[in-house]
């Protein structure tokens, strides 16, 4: 059996991309619990082109989330690889958080 490659999604409509959108498979995450449920993330175009990205999880009924904001890894792309820097309460001793985001 061959081993499938996943591809990045060409000139994403970044308009179509927003919305709410549910969890149905991770890879383990010290920022995620591993028991939480219901977990989603919710994307706005920011009038400035970025994307506000809220990304909530349950566990034991609490809410948990981050918030951050999205952009173009590589403006001159055409692939969905998006930047996210993920806002930090300032009391936390840990440098601002960017992860890579593709949309497959």
């Amino acid at each position: 059996m061959s081993q499938k490659t996943m591809e990045v999604v060409k000139n994403l409509d970044i308009k179509r991309y927003m919305g709410r959108w549910y969890e149905i498979a991770s890879f383990p995450s010290r920022f995620q619990p591993r028991n939480g449920v219901n977990t989603r993330a919710t994307y706005t175009l920011n009038e400035d082109g970025t994307v506000h990205v809220l990304n909530e999880t349950f566990t034991d009924g609490k809410r948990g989330f981050i918030e951050g904001t999205a952009y173009e890894a590589d403006p001159q792309s055409d692939e969905a690889k998006l930047k996210v820097k993920f806002y930090v309460p300032p009391f936390l001793p840990i440098f601002p958080i960017v992860g890579d985001y593709w949309v497959l």
